[in-house]
């Protein structure tokens, strides 16, 4: 009689495998909106901004990917010849050094030193006053950071022109209408 009630139960791993099976059943139609989109609109301009790369396809002399002859690298070696690739690729890596220790090492920084508060009360204030940036909204801060740059009425200048007396009305720096001060601010604008 045991026997018998054995042979009619399925195996234990038919019970995983069935679960497995209904809850990727459940949760695939969930998935598939997600899936379409990231396809039609990431992984699909990606893929043919590839293919298209390494082709002679033109969008103005023919539209049809039949006429697109695969050439490799002669595209990349031809934009690497302009010189106005070069220096945008060289403004890239120097915004990214500028970038970079505001938005990962100096954030890091203060995490670590932060966490070595051992005042609760201290520690809480600290990340209050920490998290506040961050509540502020994108086009807001871009506001400040155009006031804050202002050559009349900006706290920079007022600091470097009134307070500290470095530059005079003639000569105080335009933040962000000099071709040699408009990179650095935006660099540093980016910390925020």
């Amino acid at each position: 009689m045991a026997s018998r009630a054995a042979a009619a139960r399925p195996p234990a791993g038919f019970h995983a495998v069935w679960r497995t099976t209904t809850r990727f059943a459940r949760t695939w139609p969930y998935l598939v909106p997600a899936l379409f989109f990231f396809v039609g609109w990431q992984l699909w301009p990606i893929l043919r901004a590839l293919w298209i790369s390494f082709t002679s396809f033109s969008f103005l002399l023919d539209d049809s990917p039949e006429s697109a002859h695969w050439i490799w690298f002669h595209n990349y070696v031809e934009a690497l010849k302009d010189p106005l690739v070069r220096t945008g690729l060289w403004h890239a890596a120097i915004f990214t050094a500028i970038f970079l220790p505001g938005m990962v090492f100096l954030p890091m920084v203060t995490a670590v030193l932060l966490d070595r508060v051992r005042n609760q009360k201290i520690a809480t204030t600290y990340r209050l006053i920490l998290l506040i940036p961050a509540m502020i909204p994108g086009p807001l801060i871009f506001i400040l950071w155009v006031w804050m740059y202002s050559n009349g009425i900006g706290p920079i200048n007022h600091v470097l022109v009134d307070t500290l007396g470095v530059y005079d009305l003639a000569n105080q720096p335009t933040w962000l209408g000099s071709t040699n001060t408009t990179f650095l601010s935006l660099a540093l604008m980016e910390w925020w």
